[in-house]
């Protein structure tokens, strides 16, 4: 066995003796090639990289989003990170692959070469893109003269958010990539054309999740930028809020103490707490407005509709602690002194009406109408401000709580409207009307 073992060495040293240099041999050869290939492409034939290919050369863009950094709503700004790939022909790049040992493509520094000047035109940064002087931009060019370039990077764009239908809102950004070299002389000579490519990637494979935004990519298409006959490709992305937090903990908090508030009317007069309780609700709204206006957009252009809704909780808050003020007041009065006649009017209204429910509970159909005129002449000797105070009480009980409901209904309207109109449609506003689409 041992001498076995002696023999499987030496015969692996052997081969390894025999097959490492070939190996190596070879790489050299075709390193060598390579070199030789690089140095016929752009040196022996006094490539200009100033030069463009053709007159009117096309490239193909194409734009993958990975995530979104950051959106500002307020000053309508982008932030996202995504993936560019860019591909054109240069047939001056191109060779014979029986003439360099098979080899179909090769790689090369976009400074040696010609390259599309691509800019984003509704930037919030930079116009360039591309920073072609960086020795890490590489370029794979194939034998047919295809050169395919890939990089990944921030880029922000300027976008017009529109905030009113807050936490429901649903905005949609775009980025619009143009041949900016050609800005200048789009009369005297055809611009570059873009047309969109495939990506190598969905968005949906490599998006990162957002905690406060739901984002993806619309159908992307190629459009003349404004009235001019520069074409831009535009990359268009819808960003939904994700509403549940500011659900949960704004908007419910402040429909309770709306609806709390109606309890200050069942609190008697007599208590001596009526007025302190409503005075504490609306302490309440403006600490509450106060701990919330970090959540709500601070923008007035336009302003969200959730902030009308707290100035009208806070203002409806206001008129219950006066109203209750005065109602304390009424209760307090002294009985010499006289009641005018509107609230001996509320108040024979109110009890007409509590009798007239009370009878319809009671099967008491017939009623002595002698009884009741006499009872209605009687009254106004008997009438005292308690009675008066109570009146009011009910009067403006009912009145505030049509109010609310009322108020919470057109709320939730106008967000469902924002609901079925917004976040339902998935359509593209910016591309959506033009038939030059992906």
């Amino acid at each position: 066995m041992f001498f076995l073992d002696i023999m499987e060495k030496q015969a692996a040293l052997f081969i390894s003796a025999i097959f490492l240099p070939l190996s190596f041999g070879i790489y050299s050869n075709q390193s060598q090639i390579l070199s030789n290939l690089h140095t016929d492409l752009i040196q022996n034939i006094k490539y200009k990289t100033s030069i463009r290919p053709e007159l009117e050369t096309n490239v193909q863009f194409a734009y993958t989003l990975v995530s979104i950094n950051d959106f500002d709503e307020i000053k309508g700004k982008i932030y996202t990170v995504g993936i560019i790939y860019v591909t054109w022909n240069d047939l001056r790049l191109s060779w014979n692959t029986d003439d360099y040992a098979g080899i179909r493509f090769i790689s090369v520094h976009l400074r040696d070469i010609w390259r599309p000047d691509i800019s984003l035109l509704n930037t919030a940064g930079k116009f360039e893109i591309f920073d072609y002087l960086q020795d890490k931009y590489i370029a794979w060019v194939t034998a047919k003269g295809q050169v395919h370039y890939s990089l990944g990077g921030v880029y922000s764009a300027s976008c017009d958010p529109d905030v009113t239908y807050f936490p429901f809102d649903v905005h949609e950004c775009f980025l619009t990539f143009v041949p900016f070299s050609d800005i200048f002389f789009l009369d005297v000579f055809k611009n570059m054309s873009i047309e969109l490519a495939e990506p190598h990637f969905n968005s949906s494979d490599i998006s990162d999740e957002d905690g406060e935004w739901k984002y993806h990519p619309l159908t992307p298409c190629v459009r003349n930028v404004g009235n001019s006959n520069l074409f831009g490709a535009i990359f268009p992305i819808r960003l939904q809020r994700r509403w549940k937090f500011v659900f949960c903990n704004v908007i419910i908090p402040v429909f309770i103490l709306g609806y709390l508030n109606l309890f200050v009317f069942f609190i008697p007069v007599e208590a001596g707490e009526r007025v302190s309780f409503a005075i504490t609700l609306l302490l309440s709204y403006t600490v509450f407005m106060i701990v919330t206006a970090e959540t709500i957009p601070e923008t007035s252009s336009p302003m969200p509709l959730l902030s009308y809704f707290l100035v009208f909780k806070l203002v409806y808050s206001s008129c219950i602690v006066i109203s209750s003020i005065n109602i304390s007041r009424i209760y307090h009065r002294k009985q010499d002194c006289p009641i005018a006649i509107i609230y001996r009017r509320l108040t024979h209204a109110v009890e007409c009406i509590e009798k007239d429910i009370l009878a319809k509970q009671e099967d008491k159909e017939n009623v002595n109408t002698d009884e009741n005129d006499s009872e209605v002449m009687k009254e106004p000797l008997t009438l005292s401000w308690v009675r008066v105070s109570k009146a009011l009480d009910k009067i403006l009980m009912t009145l505030f709580f049509v109010v609310i409901v009322t108020e919470t209904i057109v709320f939730f309207a106008f967000l469902l409207q924002s609901y079925s109109k917004n976040i339902l449609d998935m359509s593209s506003k910016i591309c959506g009307d033009f038939s030059e689409c992906a």
